[in-house]
């Protein structure tokens, strides 16, 4: 004996010979007659039910029989499912979650389904449907590529059945995997000058990344670093950029702290602005008081006109004169001013620059 199971939109035809178990003799007759004539089966034309065929040798007389039970089994009813999720960031796993499927026995239910866009692939997964809801999870890795994505489910089969619901009439759903960015430091970056009491926020400088920097002190998980946070020479700390879409990095850039006494590490503005605003309001030359603390700087107008002088114990050029010259109290006009600056330190010369006053 054997069995057929048809699903009750398979147009198909079956020879239910194919259905008998053993080795059946062929020239056999099935009883009832099929409307073909012949031992072809066709959901359209015969009804389920059990079907035999026998087999009789005339010369003696002897017969042997078999049946075949025809089964037409009906589709999931999916009618009002319908499917959601959210946009991901890289390296984020993707929940689908199945909605509105009340029509639906609860049960478990092989689902099929394809994704297109930036790339494409086929999968399956078992879900667990309940109260017409269900839901099932993408991992991260299956997404190789950042972008725009379609899902759309193509097979919907109980999981001890064979037939699967109608899924032409359900809407696909788009999302986008956003990009997750990787800092980049610039070259020398993990350097700096002891001197300076370097921070966190220094360190964040140094990254070429226009998005926020966030650093943590270990590879994956561990504790956020205020940016005020002094540097600790020989210290490894972890950068993550929060991109505009709130997608953190994957992979964290390792950065080594390297301090060190710095010998020429001066930084001498070529301008400022004495307005008031506490940005950049006085010439102040960075490092200078701790490399050079015997130093002496002169600044001159275009005539040559002496109307600054000064050393460690006094305080940065704000633009005004301070040699008693006519302009007193006033700041000077906007212009380019010139510097002598003398290290007094028994071994660096002298330096003659620029300096351009803006209001």
């Amino acid at each position: 004996n054997g069995s057929l199971e048809i699903c009750e939109d398979d147009t198909n035809t079956y020879d239910l010979f194919n259905s008998l178990g053993g080795t059946p003799d062929s020239g056999g007759i099935w009883s009832p007659a099929l409307n073909s004539g012949t031992g072809l089966f066709d959901p359209a034309l015969d009804a389920p039910g059990t079907y035999t065929y026998t087999v009789v040798n005339q010369q003696c007389g002897f017969f042997d029989s078999a049946e075949v039970i025809v089964t037409i089994t009906e589709l999931p009813d999916i009618t009002g499912l319908e499917l959601s999720t959210n946009n991901i960031c890289e390296g984020e796993n993707l929940m689908v979650n199945i909605l509105n499927a009340n029509s639906l026995e609860d049960g478990n239910y092989f689902i099929i389904y394809n994704i297109t866009g930036a790339d494409n692939f086929t999968d399956s997964v078992l879900v667990t449907i309940n109260n017409g809801e269900g839901n099932f999870l993408i991992l991260a890795s299956a997404f190789t590529i950042y972008g725009n994505y379609e899902l759309n489910i193509t097979d919907f089969i109980p999981e001890n059945g064979i037939c699967s619901a109608d899924t032409s009439f359900l809407n696909p759903i788009v999302f986008e995997v956003y990009e997750s960015i990787t800092p980049i430091l610039v070259d020398q970056g993990d350097v700096f000058c002891i001197s300076v009491n370097p921070t966190i926020e220094d360190l964040s400088n140094n990254i070429t990344n226009n998005d926020t920097v966030i650093w943590y002190d270990s590879i994956e998980n561990g504790n956020i670093i205020p940016p005020n946070t002094l540097l600790v020479d020989g210290e490894t700390y972890y950068a993550s950029i929060m991109s505009s879409n709130n997608c953190p990095s994957i992979i964290r850039l390792a950065v080594t702290v390297n301090l060190k006494a710095c010998i020429d590490d001066l930084l001498i503005p070529d301008g400022f602005s004495p307005n008031g605003d506490h940005i950049n309001d006085t010439f102040h030359i960075n490092n200078l008081n701790e490399l050079y603390p015997n130093f002496y700087l002169e600044i001159y107008n275009r005539y040559g006109n002496k109307l600054y002088k000064g050393d460690i114990n006094t305080p940065d050029w704000d633009g005004k004169s301070n040699t008693g010259s006519s302009l007193g109290n006033s700041v000077v006009p906007v212009g380019v001013y010139y510097f002598i600056l003398k290290f007094n330190d028994g071994n660096r010369q002298p330096i003659q620059g620029r300096v351009y006053l803006n209001m």
